[in-house]
């Protein structure tokens, strides 16, 4: 998705001058760069910040949460016996598939008997002009969101559907994320907007119990956005961010902090340049990943104070990053991606993934050659690290427990 993303993007545009710096382009060219700068989170920029404010998250039920997952691309969610996910029945439609753990198959989710699968009579049957391409799990339903803005509720086995009410007008253009809290859905939407490329960036929290949803945050500038939005413990978080511009016309990322969600606020704890971030909520620890400077640093949030905890070995400027409850994940796709459409400082699609202690230590890494055709790396729970194949248009994993060396897989 994101090759393809990136390919459509440079048949609209072309950069006259690329630098490690940023990109110059002409009066059109910034406008539509503005759209899907927030989107693709990509430049270099240096680190600052100071210590972040001292909080407590509480215990963690990461199976509750996963928050392992990646936001970015969540067609894959864990359930006490296996894996709810999307996959591709059409060109403009998905089935919710699920894969068990103790037999290794997958089986469409629909007990319709000679059902083919392929229309609205399936119970598994979603419609790309219907549904938002994200499914998620929680509290033993299944809930994905409406391309109205409404959040759909989905009983374990399939066989019902029920609208909890809408959360926001939405586009197809807008880019948005879930998480859950409590009986409470977080939801981040980014609208596109003027020709200024100015972003309207809304925090929505909707209650499942009663459908009522209130706008928490909002904030319109030059390029704002809304990422990572993940619960750990008893609080949800995000990261913002914004691209800034200088008289050359030259663009950058910037992030603006790591943000924590209380009732109707939102507050600052960790006022850092931070690319990506995870927390080991039992530990009380943050770790992040710093923007363009390659390190991942672990903060500890009774304190407040971040120690240096693993440097990257080449030119990686920043990673993503998640937590499975034993160990620290890393991948650097997005970097990599960017470092060869933008600032050509790579000829291939090499993205490696990286497994840490919690001390930093390397453990093990693997890396996914470009001609093996995979992107969107997933992430995943203990058990698996998911991806998505281009090859055959389906989710794939590697076993944790071997990471360096294990097979490729399909979930069939």
């Amino acid at each position: 998705m994101i090759k393809e993303t990136f390919d459509r993007w440079f048949s609209y545009i072309h950069i006259d001058n690329i630098s490690k710096g940023g990109i110059y382009m002409s009066k059109k060219e910034k406008k539509f760069l503005s759209v899907y700068a927030i989107l693709m989170s990509v430049m270099l920029v240096s680190c600052k910040g100071k210590a972040g404010k001292t909080i407590s998250v509480g215990s963690d039920n990461i199976d509750s949460t996963q928050s392992y997952f990646s936001e970015s691309m969540h067609e894959i969610a864990r359930c006490d016996s296996g894996y709810y996910y999307l996959n591709k029945c059409s060109a403009s439609a998905k089935n919710i598939m699920f894969y068990d753990d103790k037999s290794g198959e997958s089986i469409v989710l629909c007990n319709k008997p000679q059902c083919e699968h392929n229309s609205e009579e399936c119970m598994a049957y979603i419609s790309g002009s219907e549904f938002k391409s994200k499914l998620y799990y929680y509290n033993s339903c299944i809930y994905m969101l409406s391309t109205k803005g409404n959040l759909v509720q989905i009983s374990a086995d399939g066989t019902q559907r029920t609208d909890l009410g809408s959360i926001c007008v939405m586009s197809d253009q807008d880019s948005v994320s879930v998480c859950f809290n409590d009986r409470y859905a977080y939801i981040s939407q980014e609208i596109s907007g003027d020709i200024e490329g100015n972003v309207t960036a809304r925090l929505y929290r909707f209650n499942l119990d009663t459908g009522s949803s209130d706008v928490i945050y909002e904030e319109t500038g030059y390029g704002i956005g809304i990422n990572s939005l993940k619960t750990y413990g008893k609080d949800t978080f995000f990261i913002k961010t914004s691209v800034a511009k200088d008289d050359k016309g030259l663009y950058s990322l910037e992030g603006k902090g790591i943000y924590r969600i209380t009732g109707d606020n939102t507050e600052c704890v960790l006022d850092k340049n931070a690319y990506s971030y995870c927390i080991d909520a039992d530990n009380n620890t943050m770790y992040y990943s710093g923007l363009g400077d390659g390190t991942v640093y672990a903060c500890n949030l009774d304190s407040g104070k971040s120690e240096s905890i693993y440097k990257s070995d080449n030119d990686t400027g920043y990673f993503y990053i998640t937590f499975d409850g034993n160990y620290i994940w890393m991948d650097d796709e997005g970097y990599k991606s960017m470092a060869m459409y933008f600032n050509k400082q790579s000829s291939s699609l090499d993205y490696t993934i990286y497994q840490l202690d919690t001390e930093g230590k390397l453990v093990a890494k693997r890396t996914i050659p470009d001609n093996e055709k995979i992107f969107s790396i997933m992430h995943g729970d203990g058990r698996k690290m998911f991806m998505f194949s281009s090859v055959n248009n389906q989710i794939v994993y590697i076993d944790k427990s071997n990471i360096a060396n294990g097979d490729i897989k399909g979930l069939k």
